[in-house]
């Protein structure tokens, strides 16, 4: 059973504490309804440098640059290397716009959350946080 993800741009959180993946700086962007339905996009910060463009598909190394999940009624969703995820990244002097496609499968039955074109615009605050101590 394949879940459209919704509400995907109501930006709940973004870290401001130390992050790291892959031994860099990172932080987590936590978007969706509410703390029980919600998705984690950890990201590198230096994604949010104006200029830098990025595309990543399945047959890349997609952990060393971003890590997608979600929790959606009571069940955990992760990236599979069965499935392609595709992330761009455009940034400006004042927001950073990731663009999801991917198709997340669920760590408890046969399930899967399918992300098409979604879009999460970090501005403001949100923002801030992004690039600070980048």
């Amino acid at each position: 059973m394949t879940k459209l993800v919704t509400k995907a741009n109501n930006i709940l959180d973004v870290s401001e504490y130390n992050v790291t993946l892959n031994n860099k700086p990172a932080a987590y962007i936590k978007f969706g309804e509410n703390d029980e339905n919600h998705c984690s996009l950890a990201v590198l910060k230096a994604s949010a440098i104006k200029g830098y463009h990025l595309k990543i598909d399945g047959s890349s190394s997609l952990d060393t640059e971003v890590d997608l999940t979600c929790m959606k009624e009571n069940n955990f969703y992760a990236m599979s290397a069965s499935s392609d995820t595709f992330i761009s990244i455009d940034t400006s002097n004042s927001n950073v716009v990731y663009k999801l496609n991917s198709k997340l499968v669920s760590t408890q039955d046969q399930s899967y959350l399918e992300f098409k074109d979604e879009i999460l615009e970090i501005k403001g605050k949100h923002f801030t946080s992004l690039v600070q101590n980048n």
